[in-house]
């Protein structure tokens, strides 16, 4: 598998994304949820407005036809979970906010 689509039309925090690009992954996600906040389109991701069909054929077209994109996309996406979503880094946020609430 070289492309993960993640198309919800109501997504919370979904991991799919993030899973997706840590296993250097190329991603075409909608804008639902979190995502559009995860992904930076056509730097690490592409994104797709709700239930567009035609967007959605066009970014998977680029991507089964452009194998440079696809590589960019998927090894970018992998840098980017590992620069901001680790469990090292998640865990400090986590912290620093519950930090953060106990001073309020």
């Amino acid at each position: 598998m070289a492309i993960v689509t993640a198309l919800s039309r109501n997504e919370g925090y979904g991991l799919t994304v993030l899973e997706a690009m840590s296993s250097a992954k190329a991603v075409v996600a909608s804008r639902a949820g979190a995502w559009p906040d995860i992904l930076t389109p056509e730097e690490d991701g592409l994104l797709v407005d709700i239930a567009d069909a035609a967007s959605t054929q066009v970014a998977l077209e680029r991507l089964v036809t452009d194998e440079d994109l696809r590589a960019r996309l998927a090894a970018n996406g992998r840098r980017t979970v590992l620069d901001r979503y680790s469990v090292e880094t998640e865990a400090a946020a986590l912290l620093n906010h519950y930090r953060h609430l106990a001073q309020a």
